[in-house]
């Protein structure tokens, strides 16, 4: 099937058992945070909670935004900056970020100079921050997820090397294990992890010799690898994207193929029955930062003459002063972005494309079905 949106050629899967969900813009009012990519980035409660990240021309960030999704009054929907007290994480990167028992614990990244390896605290009750220093390597481009009280970090360097090492956080007594695996995944970075069932899933990234597309599944209650040898349209060879799990499906966007070749591709796995499916691609597009744009932006630079944080970024006009949510608007192609599932949508925020950054934030229902 395909259809035209804005110009846009859109193609999507209608084959028997895809989804095929909407996107939407979400425009806030009032302020939005500095464009951005390799942020953290998750849900708690009814909030979306961004951390840190980086932009070219603004160096790596340390702040923290709130963004209250509200999708029965959009217009209440808008970003405020929170300041946490105590051990703050300060300047971060390329760092991850997990929620439990009503706290959220940020591990690893880097500020651009040093790496890190403690583990940061947030309770939200007061937004007070705890650190816990560790004696591990500090690692950063890594994935993380959470299982029972149990914080399982895969892959990432570790001193610019990249590694296949699985940690493993014991979140009730702060212990660190290095799990000591025999067959496991090659070293990789920019990969992606979600939880689904009692295993960490990942996927892709870029090793040693280039871009990844292999799937691989850690049973954590026995720590044991294994590859899967996986059927249908599988994303191929990508990293910097996002996944996230929606009941028996993972969901992967975005990433970058090779250098300078980022996509906006949608792609869906089932778990169950162990097949892929494209339901996203576009096609005869514009592409929205062209070399000229690149150039432009790369002038800007030199003279500090910087677009405002609290606008949206659009690389066809000035800052736009539109608010709410803008239906059937598709992201461009982007790596370095965040994924987070909020009941039945993937909220989707920043990265960049060509190494100009984006702050701008998109919903996609994941549950309905051709």
């Amino acid at each position: 099937m395909e259809r035209q949106a804005k110009g846009k050629l859109l193609r999507i899967n209608t084959l028997k058992g895809a989804y095929k969900g909407k996107w939407e813009e979400i425009r806030a009012s009032h302020v939005i945070p500095p464009r951005r990519c390799y942020h953290s980035a998750s849900i708690y409660k009814d909030s979306l909670i961004i951390y840190g990240g980086q932009d070219l021309s603004e160096g790596v960030f340390g702040d923290m935004w709130v963004f209250n999704l509200n999708r029965d009054m959009p217009s209440q929907e808008r970003w405020f900056q929170v300041n946490g007290v105590g051990d703050c994480p300060g300047n971060l990167c390329r760092h991850t970020s997990i929620i439990y028992n009503d706290e959220m614990y940020i591990f690893g990244g880097t500020d651009g100079s040093a790496e890190n390896n403690c583990v940061f605290i947030l309770n939200f009750n007061g937004y007070y921050w705890r650190k816990i220093s560790a004696d591990i390597p500090a690692i950063d481009s890594h994935t993380t997820i959470v299982y029972n009280s149990k914080m399982i970090v895969f892959g990432g360097y570790i001193g610019g090397n990249l590694i296949n090492d699985t940690y493993v956080f014991d979140i009730s007594t702060n212990i660190w294990t290095l799990a000591i695996i025999n067959d496991k995944p090659e070293e990789r970075v920019d990969h992606t992890g979600v939880l689904y069932g009692n295993s960490m899933w990942i996927y892709g990234g870029k090793g040693i010799d280039g871009p990844l597309d292999d799937l691989w599944r850690l049973d954590i209650d026995n720590l044991l690898w294994t590859r899967i040898q996986y059927h249908g349209n599988s994303p191929g060879t990508v990293y910097g994207h996002t996944s996230c799990t929606y009941g028996d499906v993972m969901f992967i966007f975005g990433g970058t193929r090779d250098l300078l070749k980022e996509t906006n591709e949608m792609y869906t796995y089932d778990f169950v029955n162990n097949n892929w499916v494209l339901i996203q691609t576009e096609t005869l597009i514009d592409d929205p930062v062209t070399p000229v744009d690149v150039d432009h932006f790369n002038a800007k630079l030199k003279r500090k003459d910087h677009l405002e944080p609290g606008k949206i970024t659009l690389y066809n006009g000035p800052p736009s002063p539109l608010q709410g949510r803008i239906k059937d608007k598709i992201p461009y192609s982007r790596d370095g972005h965040s994924a987070s599932l909020y009941e039945n949508y993937m909220i989707i925020f920043g990265g960049d494309r060509h190494q100009v950054s984006f702050n701008d934030l998109y919903s996609y229902s994941v549950q309905e079905k051709s």
